[in-house]
């Protein structure tokens, strides 16, 4: 089969139509505000996830318009700016268009999920959690920052209150174990270069672990500043 060759008169007008295609400028890509702002969204949050050591983060973001927006795609990249991620679950966001000379506040709601620590049994309430205690199971995330990550060492942390079997740990539920309490015997245990050397002692305050109380020498009757790092034991300080 031959190539087709259109007749002189015809190959003019042609060759004209092809060249003022060709000639005019592609128009510029529209970026809709919304899927702008579920972008910026989903991104903050992946980065509270990260921040918190959630893995395996699930997130699912919807972003709603004000009413009667109406406003065209902008034909430059939206900016987008967060106006308040206290509850991730639901956003503000603003979304603005110079090119286009409009700007939006929109609010977006978000449902997250990630692996997180649950109690591996029912722990009674003030109990001296150990990594024994927890199992990690993907929950419902309303809070990243109050969730117990794969960042956060639970050793020495005890629970204000009952958790149930599959129950979340919060951050804001738990604190440091208090170790040594006042009036109660405790053991003086002084380590250096291999030798330790054990003596009994009254604590004088209250003692969580790390921290720093007074301590009276049971032989002695010296009050001493003394480290709480175990269940009834110190370490001197001074």
């Amino acid at each position: 089969m031959g190539i087709f060759t259109p007749p002189r008169h015809q190959a003019a007008p042609l060759l004209a139509a092809l060249l003022i295609l060709t000639s005019v400028p592609a128009l510029a890509t529209p970026y809709p505000a919304a899927a702008a702002v579920e972008q910026t969204a989903r991104s903050l949050l992946l980065q509270k996830l990260e921040k918190a050591g959630l893995a395996a983060a699930r997130v699912n973001v919807k972003a709603l318009p004000p009413r009667g927006f109406n406003a065209p795609p902008c034909p430059e990249p939206v900016r987008v700016a967060a106006l308040d991620e206290r509850a991730p679950s639901r956003m503000r966001l603003q979304a603005s268009c110079d090119a286009a000379g409009w700007d939006a506040e929109f609010i977006v709601r978000a449902e997250i999920s990630a692996r997180v620590a649950v109690a591996a049994r029912d722990i009674p309430a003030r109990s001296l959690l150990d990594a024994g205690d927890i199992e990690w199971q993907e929950r419902p995330v309303l809070d990243p920052a109050d969730m117990v990550g794969a960042k956060t060492k639970v050793e020495g942390l005890s629970n204000r209150t009952a958790l149930r079997q599959g129950q979340p740990l919060r951050l804001k539920a738990l604190e440091a174990s208090l170790l040594v309490k006042r009036g109660e015997e405790v053991r003086i245990v002084a380590r250096n270069s291999g030798i330790e050397v054990v003596a009994a002692g009254e604590a004088l305050g209250n003692g969580r672990q790390g921290e720093i109380i007074r301590v009276r020498n049971s032989a002695t009757g010296k009050v001493i500043r003394a480290r709480a790092s175990l269940p009834g034991e110190v370490n001197p300080v001074d």
